[in-house]
């Protein structure tokens, strides 16, 4: 058996172990090099297909190219990282003093983390308006993506930023939500002056908006605005001051109308109970003074001029101001409707109840005694729908006004208000006796 040159035994356990750690290395390259591709979030798809609605093409292409990093497979696959990670690729968007490159890997690393909350993603926003930006549809994309493209991002990407895409028209729904997001926004930028900046004006732009019907509840989210811009942008401020003073007076308007609704509701809740409450009567309609303050000067003027209310006043003493006339002794089965009367001035002779069919004005009735001159009133008295008082003569002494007084049990004691009352529709019939 041949034998092995001694120098070659030697070496060859040196040989050995390098051909056999060169082999292992060169093994196991390719699963080194070959790595997994990144596995998206849900909200991370979400935010791509927000950005994919966007305007402009540009901001789409990154959608698209994000999109083409994950493998179809993993699409609905959930990826957990420490967030002490995101909080330091935070940090990063930030420091103004990296530079672009630098700021769009620590974005992208942001996206392979974690959904970003508002106060972070308006850091991202406010690099639109750095000087000399170039690629600003880039942190408009990051913008949404790592905002997950909730509706908050997407109202603030309409009014900021650039290119913008402010509505050509607003509801009301809308404009309200707009301020709502813009007032959360505010709170969370007060270091990034060029984004609070552009915020102000589009603030000042939705406040003014003709469109926009602003109602009375909103007087609250209009005036954080305005004490958020008063110090700083006071020209701003005094926009939205002015919706607020429109809203105010439209306001004020609204109470004073609820105001004399429930007012009038109050008397005419009154003057329903008025026939059945002797105190309500004394109290609220015949104390001059209390009808004058608590009704304001109009009520007295309604009372005295709308005849279905001075009927209703009327209305409980109806009894007393007709118990002359002796109704309940009165039979108009034995009235005699056919005598005759002669009209002053024609010469004509007529039926007494076609003559005078109604009490209308002013009206003497002459004749003999006897002749049913009395019936006739009480005829009239019997069957008419007014309220009608009648007064023998020897009760007027004092003067009809104080005979018409007496009759109402006491409660008229402003006699100014009963003449009032009783002018402006009175009509008479008077009969005259003539002695034979």
């Amino acid at each position: 058996m041949p034998k092995t040159p001694r120098n070659l035994r030697k070496l060859s356990p040196f040989f050995l172990f390098p051909l056999t750690l060169f082999l292992t290395l060169l093994l196991s390259l390719p699963w080194v090099s070959a790595q997994e591709p990144p596995k998206p979030q849900p909200w991370q798809i979400d935010g791509i297909v927000a950005a994919l609605d966007d305007g402009h093409d540009k901001v789409k292409e990154y959608a698209l190219r994000q999109l083409d990093k994950y493998e179809p497979q993993d699409l609905k696959a959930v990826l957990k990282k420490p967030e002490d990670i995101a909080k330091k690729a935070a940090d990063i968007l930030k420091d103004e003093q990296m530079n672009l490159s630098v700021r769009s890997s620590a974005a992208e690393a942001l996206g392979k983390i974690r959904k970003l909350e508002l106060n972070e993603v308006v850091v991202i926003l406010n690099t639109v308006y750095e000087p000399n930006q170039s690629s600003f549809e880039a942190w408009r994309f990051f913008t949404y993506f790592l905002s997950g493209g909730t509706d908050e991002v997407k109202t603030l990407l309409q009014w900021l930023g650039y290119p913008q895409e402010t509505p050509p028209q607003l509801n009301y729904k809308d404009g309200k939500k707009t301020l709502e997001v813009f007032l959360k926004t505010w709170e969370h930028c007060q270091e990034l002056e060029l984004l609070r900046k552009d915020l102000a004006e589009q603030i000042a732009i939705v406040a003014a908006n003709k469109k926009l019907e602003w109602r009375w509840q909103d007087i609250g989210l209009l005036k954080h605005h305005y004490n958020n811009l008063k110090t700083v942008y006071p020209t701003k401020a005094t926009v939205v001051q002015s919706a607020i003073n429109k809203l105010e007076f439209w306001q004020w308007l609204l109470k004073a109308r609820n105001t004399i609704f429930l007012h009038i509701t109050f008397w005419l809740a009154l003057i329903f109970a008025y026939p059945k409450f002797p105190q309500v009567q004394a109290i609220f309609f015949w104390n001059p003074w209390v009808r004058k303050i608590l009704g304001v000067g109009y009520v007295g003027f309604l009372l005295t001029w709308i005849p279905y209310l001075r009927r209703k006043l009327f209305e409980p003493f109806k009894p007393s101001l007709q118990a002359d006339a002796g109704l309940d002794t009165f039979g108009n089965l034995a009235y005699f409707p056919q005598s005759q009367v002669k009209v002053p001035g024609s010469g004509e002779t007529k039926p007494i109840t076609e003559a005078l069919p109604s009490i209308q004005g002013q009206i003497v009735l002459e004749g003999d005694s006897g002749w049913g001159k009395s019936m006739f009133l009480r005829h009239l008295v019997a069957n008419s729908r007014q309220i009608i008082v009648y007064l023998p003569a020897q009760k007027c002494n004092q003067g009809v006004i104080e005979a018409i007084q007496a009759k109402l049990h006491g409660q008229a004691q402003d006699a100014q208000f009963l003449k009032n009352l009783i002018y402006p529709s009175s009509v008479r019939l008077r009969k005259m006796g003539v002695k034979p």
